[in-house]
């Protein structure tokens, strides 16, 4: 993609971005969508002249600090808001869900989670350190947020990452020439997770992993209701998703899905995804 077509490509998604977080996020107060969007821009061209810092760098939104680790700012918190947390208030959840947010990265998911369900419990997992600690930062004043700084996969091992450190959201576990080791973990090895009689939403994004990850956690599958999960095509199939989720004795629904392509109708590589197991 030539750098023109690639800017033109940004300012049409911005400009999508920011009509549904205008017309749809309903659930924040009106200073609240201003501070994020002010905040959005203006660290966007602060950004051209500053380095950020990841779990350094930050945006007041209500006298509240959330911290960033890309230059674009709060330009994915927005997106997030407008996108899976508006699809989230669509469906018939209980007021008191119990969560997984898996590739938590900074908390943006977890964040907009408490805005439309306060008294929710969630479980974050993220393996990075620098995003990690931007995560921390971003939950520590929030009850009921439990983190946890492994991945999670298949097995129990350690494991070797590709570490993007300047937008820490595209790390992924690699082999090939690692920068970074971590822990990975089952999710249905994780103690606090074994006694839990429901899971209501389970975000999974772990940057092409998803499956593995999934793998990992049969069990829980049987006990979830709502799976939002990033899908992308290089990697496997909405099918081999479906026939895994099926295996685990699950009815699947395509609840909602969203095309990362700008054009609704080209052929789907990568977006996301919301199932109902039923």
């Amino acid at each position: 993609m030539k750098i023109i077509d690639k800017l033109a490509w940004l300012f049409r998604r911005n400009l999508i971005i920011d009509y549904k977080f205008i017309t749809r996020v309903n659930f924040l107060k009106p200073s609240d969508k201003w501070d994020i969007l002010f905040g959005k821009y203006n660290t966007l061209f602060k950004h051209f002249f500053i380095p950020f810092k990841t779990a350094e760098s930050f945006i007041n939104v209500n006298g509240e600090k959330i911290y960033y680790g890309t230059p674009y700012g709060l330009v994915g918190y927005s997106c997030m808001l407008a996108e899976q947390i508006y699809w989230l208030t669509k469906l018939n959840i209980n007021n008191k869900p119990v969560i997984l947010d898996v590739g938590a990265n900074m908390g943006y998911f977890t964040l907009g989670c408490k805005k439309i369900f306060p008294n929710a419990s969630i479980f974050c997992f993220e393996p990075v350190d620098s995003a990690y600690n931007a995560l921390v930062k971003n939950v520590e004043k929030i009850n009921d947020v439990t983190t946890y700084k492994f991945a999670v996969g298949e097995d129990n091992r350690k494991i070797g990452m590709d570490v993007n450190f300047k937008e820490t959201s595209f790390s992924k576990i690699s082999d090939k020439n690692p920068s970074y080791q971590a822990e990975m973990r089952k999710l249905d090895d994780i103690e606090e997770l074994k006694n839990l009689p429901q899971i209501d939403i389970f975000k999974l994004d772990v940057e092409g992993y998803e499956l593995n990850a999934l793998k990992g956690a049969a069990n829980l599958l049987s006990r979830t209701h709502y799976l939002l999960m990033e899908l992308n095509s290089e990697e496997y199939s909405i099918s081999d998703v479906t026939n895994l989720l099926n295996a685990s004795g699950k009815k699947v629904v395509i609840k909602f899905i969203r095309n990362f392509e700008l054009e609704q109708d080209e052929e789907f590589k990568s977006g996301d995804v919301l199932f109902e197991l039923i």
